[in-house]
């Protein structure tokens, strides 16, 4: 519609962070689109894990990727003469980062706790930063620093293996064809062991009345689920370490798997800043994997203490 109003004759989509959606059929444009990829630090890194990655986009001469200031950017609003898109509050993009560069050299020994985390990825799932930048930022502090960065080992590693993680669940996703438009079950099947996948159908548990509702007042059964829900929600992040614990409480206290893995996700895309992207999907999904033939429930106490909440 836009390219006939407008007269366009070029076409450039950038790739999502999940596959192309399955209801956005390209073969109906009129213009054979180009495609790029600004999700991605390297495009043509071909290492599959998050070790081989990072070690790769470090050891590479890289510049710096600056703003175009001759685009113009499209008004939606005006082209449709509503005011209909929503708009919410932006963060403090600059606060954000000057707060993740100072805690990179630490990162190891923070990100378990409540306070802990670089909260980057709220920035990045939106587009508000990019991921290529950010990297490489980091990997110009850490040589400042004098990091080995041909070690897989130490502060550096601990921080910039997070970026690499995070592209790897982009390209699982694009690889196994999976978007918001797939039912959590559907992701299971790709995701995770087909021995876990049968475990996770055929939980039940008769007994829970747990709902959606009681975790978005914070008034499970449990005290220590409730305080980490309420401190997430006033940070808009969970900690990977308090999202496995409450992944695990989820499959042993909700109604049945299935229930279990929809609330998991449905906490993360609909009360948390940094839901609605591959790493989420990826992340509750894997977290019902088993290991030593159950879903792992870490314990309480350790996590309760590596959380380090203000008493």
């Amino acid at each position: 519609m836009l390219i006939e109003a407008f007269g366009y004759t070029n076409l450039v989509i950038d790739e999502p962070q999940f596959a192309m959606w399955h209801s956005l059929n390209t073969f109906k444009l009129t213009i054979e689109p180009t495609y790029i990829d600004s999700d991605l630090i390297q495009t043509d890194c071909n290492y599959m894990t998050a070790k081989h990655r990072w070690m790769h986009h470090a050891s590479r001469e890289y510049n710096y990727y600056l703003p175009n200031n001759k685009l113009t950017f499209f008004n939606i609003t005006a082209y449709n003469d509503e005011n209909k898109y929503p708009k919410g509050n932006l963060p403090n993009v600059q606060k954000i980062l000057d707060r993740a560069y100072d805690i990179a050299s630490n990162y190891a020994n923070t990100r378990d706790k409540h306070n802990g985390q670089t909260e980057l990825s709220t920035l990045l799932q939106n587009g508000l930063i990019d991921p290529h930048n950010i990297f490489y930022t980091m990997v110009d502090i850490f040589k400042k620093q004098g990091a080995d960065l041909t070690k897989n080992e130490g502060a550096h590693a601990a921080m910039l293996r997070q970026f690499t993680f995070r592209e790897m669940t982009i390209i699982k996703s694009r690889q196994n064809g999976l978007t918001m438009e797939n039912t959590p079950a559907q992701w299971l099947t790709k995701t995770i062991t087909e021995k876990s996948y049968n475990n996770l159908i055929s939980k039940t548990n008769e007994e829970s009345a747990l709902t959606f509702d009681h975790i978005v007042n914070t008034n499970t059964s449990d005290t220590n689920i409730n305080k980490i829900l309420s401190e997430s929600f006033v940070k808009g992040v969970m900690p990977n370490r308090a999202r496995m614990y409450y992944a695990g409480w989820l499959f042993y206290n909700a109604k049945s798997g299935i229930e279990a893995i929809n609330l998991l996700i449905n906490t993360f895309d609909l009360l948390f800043t940094d839901g609605q992207c591959p790493n989420n999907y990826i992340s509750c999904c894997s977290s019902m994997n088993m290991s030593y033939g159950k879903v792992m429930l870490l314990n309480k106490d350790r996590v309760m203490s590596l959380l380090d909440y203000a008493k």
